[in-house]
């Protein structure tokens, strides 16, 4: 493996070294989130749309890696949405929010999520 492929990797750490500061950004927001929900959407993340966009960038290329993500946000995201307006588990914390800061809850998470997916589509082609 090379060492710029090597490198790629571990750049989901950045997540971790810089998860106070995330944390914090929330909570001056009025939301707080239990280290739980950290630690599972850290996960997902990390087993979930890294490899995901590893194998689809690999099998596809890129543009089509990415075609499928934006398809699938399409159907999973106003599902996901609604059920976070309602404080649904896993977003119980999120009860009771306006619909503007949820929006700009879930458009971060979501370009975080394309983050990750699209950084192993770009690992699937080194």
């Amino acid at each position: 493996m090379s060492k710029s492929r090597l490198l790629l990797w571990f750049l989901p750490l950045v997540d971790l070294m810089t998860m106070g500061k995330i944390l914090e950004y929330y909570a001056d927001r009025g939301i707080f989130i239990p280290r739980s929900h950290v630690f599972l959407a850290t996960l997902e993340r990390w087993a979930g749309y890294l490899p995901a966009g590893f194998l689809l960038g690999r099998w596809l290329g890129p543009l089509k890696a990415f075609s499928i993500f934006l398809l699938a946000m399409l159907f999973a995201g106003p599902l996901e949405v609604l059920l976070m307006s309602r404080g649904k588990t896993p977003w119980r914390f999120l009860r009771g929010k306006g619909k503007g800061l949820l929006m700009e809850v879930f458009l971060l998470e979501g370009y975080n999520a394309l983050g990750y997916f699209m950084l192993g589509a770009m690992l699937g082609l080194l």
